[in-house]
């Protein structure tokens, strides 16, 4: 992958131990996903990690296993996503069955930005669960999101420490929500930002990210 181009490598982790993995049909161990980054991060990609929370029977411990997880290796950033039920799922069956819904649940996948890094506004939970209920998923949106952005600026001062003292400012813009909606939502911002990570134009396309 490297002498393709490849820069960046994302991992859908999604959970942090094998007891949620296995409630959300993984397929694999979380000694194998860990092996996986720890390579990719030895190898010098770029890894971005990605994980879903609030699964039934999730707990705030197996939670707090993701954010350490996400914490533990050098990685670029690391994304938290509200689990969806969509339809024709099992999520969304146990979702129906429960009564678990906090609104009107069409509304709910049309309505909501998915993406914490992108508004305080988003992370607000499309069902609730035992062991979590919907003011314990208000806290872990922002519990995450910080934790998100943190990891942000951390993994940006990383890539730019070749800047000396600006590394930090750029790790601070980095992190900001209003840069995170900005880089994700114009071409320009991003072939840009390439240019100063890289020295260049940047990956191009296709060959910036891969995601396993």
């Amino acid at each position: 992958m490297r002498e393709a181009g490849f820069r960046s490598f994302g991992i859908g982790v999604e959970a942090g131990n094998d007891k949620v993995l296995a409630a959300l049909k993984k397929g694999e161990t979380i000694a194998e996903i860990e092996n996986a980054i720890r390579l990719s991060c030895e190898l010098g990609f770029e890894v971005s990690l990605f994980f879903v929370y609030v699964a039934p029977g999730e707990t705030m411990s197996d939670i707090e296993d993701s954010v350490r997880i996400a914490r533990k290796y050098p990685v670029l950033k690391a994304d938290f996503y509200n689990l969806i039920p969509f339809p024709g799922t099992q999520l969304w069956d146990w979702v129906e069955e429960n009564r678990a819904w906090t609104g009107e649940p069409m509304e709910l996948l049309d309505s909501m930005d998915k993406n914490l890094r992108f508004s305080k506004e988003t992370g607000k939970p499309f069902f609730t669960t035992r062991e979590l209920g919907a003011d314990e998923r208000e806290y872990l949106a922002k519990r995450l999101r910080e934790t998100t952005l943190e990891i942000q600026r951390e993994g940006v001062e990383r890539v730019f420490s070749r800047y000396g003292r600006l590394k930090r400012p750029m790790g601070w813009l980095a992190s900001t929500i209003f840069f995170q909606k900005l880089f994700f939502n114009n071409n320009l911002v991003r072939r840009v930002s390439d240019r100063v990570r890289y020295g260049s134009a940047g990956a191009g396309p296709g060959k910036e990210e891969a995601r396993t």
